[in-house]
């Protein structure tokens, strides 16, 4: 069974008889048949007034569409039909797409078909293809009508809501010799009839080519979003879990957001992504943060360098300490200060006695109270306490606030190494040795 119109303004459906193939003419009188669409038990078809709706079980017309009105000439632009199953009928004629949605009553024990019309969306361009995309959205070729014949643009793939007319995805199409066709020149075909669980290819048609086109998958989606150096979009489209990609794909996006924002030297903000992106991989770690120490940035990473969780092996941390002794003193001493104290295990961050190897040499050199003090953190951190008081003392310091030295001195019960020295601790700071003083005053005499 087939059905087939033309010029002479007939619909023919031709189908087996009893012996042979018979022409039934289903429909004259009206102009032009331009464009046919099938769906069992249905067929549409267009002509100079309108579309119709025809029933081949019952061989009968079950519903008419009026031509819209302004629409171009056919000679211009083709009325363009596609069913969704047997139930649902688009109609671009012109810039207007029109739903039809097909259903049945029941009468003396037979489906009695009817139609109506569910929308009526005006376009901003003529409609020269139609195809399915998914249970609410068609996909629709579209032709801007040009001014003048060197203004033809090639045509766009565009992804419209049925009912609501809202327009998901814009794309054109590179189409080879576009500027010396119509809109009557182009065709867009499917396979199926039927929307499916994920768009299938459509073909566009076209005098010269057939184009096949096919929906973006996640991963074109992200090689688009890494193109156009947008890679929040690219790794939201990589955490969607139903999209399918690794953990390991993940990671791999993360890295390339670091490299990019080194290349663009945005340091700053790679420092406080590296959190999130590390998370607790030690070896990652230890690569960004010797990526940072080559570039002289170690400063912009510090807030953000895990003490555990993960724990880095005590090298990466020895070289994060150098860094700051080298280049920022005030930085060592407060790294030294709020980083874990090492008390001589595997676990310990960084080993005390190295650095104070370094500092002493250092020490020659400069004279900043910075170096003095972290001299003195790491003696009394090797229990080395007569070493660290008599540095405090010894030196220039006057503005020692928040300095470990009186608590010490309690702590470890080193009053007898500074009571012949009471005015060089209330140089150091007057209200703390007044407090200590007070407590110790069995100890201290008025006149040692």
């Amino acid at each position: 069974m087939f059905v087939c119109g033309g010029l002479k303004g007939q619909l023919i459906l031709n189908k087996k008889s009893w012996f042979t193939y018979q022409d039934i003419v289903v429909h004259e009188n009206e102009g032009p048949i331009s464009t046919i669409a099938y769906s069992y038990p249905f067929v549409a078809w267009c002509s100079e007034y309108g579309t119709n709706i025809y029933n081949i079980e019952t061989e009968t017309k079950v519903f008419f569409v009026p031509k819209p009105k302004d629409v171009p000439e056919t000679s211009l632009c083709n009325p363009r039909l596609c069913w969704y199953g047997n139930s649902r009928l688009c109609i671009g004629w012109g810039a207007t797409l029109t739903t039809v949605r097909m259903n049945f009553k029941t009468a003396a024990g037979n489906k009695v078909w009817y139609g109506e019309i569910t929308s009526s969306l005006p376009l901003e361009y003529w409609v020269c293809g139609l195809g399915i995309y998914d249970d609410d959205n068609i996909t629709i070729l579209g032709y801007d009508k040009p001014e003048t014949d060197s203004d033809i643009q090639p045509p766009c793939i565009y992804v419209v809501n049925c009912l609501s007319g809202v327009c998901a995805s814009e794309e054109c199409l590179p189409i080879k010799g576009y500027e010396h066709y119509s809109c009557k020149d182009y065709q867009l075909e499917s396979n199926v009839t039927s929307p499916t669980s994920s768009p299938l290819p459509l073909y566009l048609v076209s005098p010269h080519s057939v184009v096949r086109i096919t929906p973006r998958t996640p991963q074109d989606h992200v090689d688009w979003a890494v193109q156009h150096e947008d890679y929040e979009r690219a790794l939201q489209i990589l955490s969607d879990r139903s999209n399918g990609f690794s953990p390991e794909r993940v990671a791999d996006m993360h890295e390339q957001h670091l490299e990019y924002l080194f290349s663009s030297n945005q340091i700053e903000k790679a420092a406080a992504l590296c959190p999130t992106y590390l998370g607790k991989d030690e070896s990652l770690w230890e690569r960004w943060i010797a990526r940072f120490n080559g570039l002289n940035k170690l400063q912009l990473l510090l807030p953000y360098i895990p003490l555990s969780e993960p724990r880095l092996p005590l090298p990466v941390y020895t070289l994060i300490l150098n860094y700051f002794l080298y280049n920022d003193i005030p930085s060592f001493l407060s790294l030294i200060r709020s980083w874990p104290k090492p008390v001589g295990d595997p676990s310990d961050l960084y080993d005390p006695y190295a650095l104070l190897a370094l500092l002493e040499v250092m020490k020659k050199t400069k004279r900043e109270s910075a170096v003095q003090e972290s001299l003195a953190e790491l003696y009394a951190m090797t229990s080395q306490y007569d070493k660290a008081i008599k540095m405090y003392l010894d030196s220039n310091m006057t503005n020692t606030e928040g300095s470990p030295l009186f608590d010490w001195i309690e702590t470890h019960h080193l009053i007898e190494l500074v009571k012949t020295n009471v005015l060089q601790l209330f140089r150091l700071n007057s209200k703390q040795a007044s407090v200590l003083l007070c407590s110790h005053m069995n100890e201290v005499k008025v006149g040692e």
